[in-house]
């Protein structure tokens, strides 16, 4: 018998660039995994191989809130893309949750990181997977 994996993956949806994080089976620690470009022709072969690999029991989709309350430009998108991974992986419970200010955190993690001496352009691949990472770690945290 198979048992439900307690593992929860977190995308940062972004319309070239997809971040991506995975907490541990026990939800305490968390890993940014390599960006995926969402213009690449194998992004969704590379997708399936994130999820055949760690196998996460949710997934949660950040979804850009405006502070009053609005959803943000990327929401019709973002919806879109939720109800594609619905269809593909329909064992998987899939979930739209506020990720404002993750970008803005990340870039602040980045910058007091910035004793690696990574380029503008190494950052700027980074903080799609840092900000699905501080988004993952908001989620579980409101739990």
């Amino acid at each position: 018998m198979q048992t439900e994996s307690k593992r929860i993956m977190a995308v940062d949806y972004g319309r070239k660039r997809i971040g991506i994080a995975i907490s541990d089976e026990q939800r305490i620690a968390i890993t940014p995994l390599p960006i995926l470009y969402y213009t690449q022709k194998n992004f969704w072969k590379d997708f399936d191989s994130i999820i055949e690999k760690y196998q996460p029991g949710e997934i949660i989709i950040g979804n850009p809130v405006l502070a009053d309350g609005s959803e943000g430009s990327l929401s019709y998108e973002i919806s879109n893309f939720k109800r594609r991974l619905e269809k593909k992986f329909p064992h998987i419970k899939i979930t739209l949750f506020d990720e404002t200010y993750t970008s803005q955190v990340a870039v602040s993690i980045m910058e007091i990181n910035r004793s690696k001496k990574l380029s503008p352009k190494k950052n700027k691949k980074k903080i799609d997977s840092v900000a699905a990472a501080v988004l993952l770690k908001d989620y579980l945290n409101q739990r």
